[in-house]
């Protein structure tokens, strides 16, 4: 099954790492995942391989018009003791719940976290590309 919309951005490093857009990245995968009854860190990785796949795109521009071929996911998502327990420290928010406790500094992974959440739920870009 193809889906019917045209591949989302991906996001520069630049702008995955920088605060604003660091926490508004976090809030959507930690909401989406919150939603999710059986989503977890050990799904995820199958979940997102899935996902890219039934997209059909193999490639996502960036703004600048130059595209990033979409890589394979486990030697990125994975560490390597091949354990997703990275995700969970990313999820993890202070007793407010609205500012991640931990910063990921790994834009290849939040770049994947983005395209994930964008192709799962398309409705989601306009939130993802302000």
């Amino acid at each position: 099954m193809r889906v019917e919309f045209e591949p989302p951005y991906a996001e520069t490093d630049e702008y995955l790492l920088d605060p604003l857009n660091y926490q508004r990245l976090w809030m959507v995968i930690s909401n989406v995942i919150m939603a999710e009854a059986d989503m977890s860190r050990y799904t995820m990785p199958d979940d997102m391989s899935l996902v890219f796949c039934r997209t059909g795109f193999v490639s996502f521009p960036f703004r600048m018009g130059e595209l990033f071929a979409l890589p394979d996911i486990d030697p990125i998502i994975l560490d390597k003791k091949d354990s997703t327990r990275w995700f969970s420290h990313y999820l993890e928010a202070f007793e407010s719940r609205n500012i991640p406790r931990r910063v990921s500094r790994r834009p290849d992974r939040l770049r994947l976290l983005s395209l994930w959440a964008k192709c799962r739920h398309p409705r989601l870009i306009p939130a993802l590309e302000r």
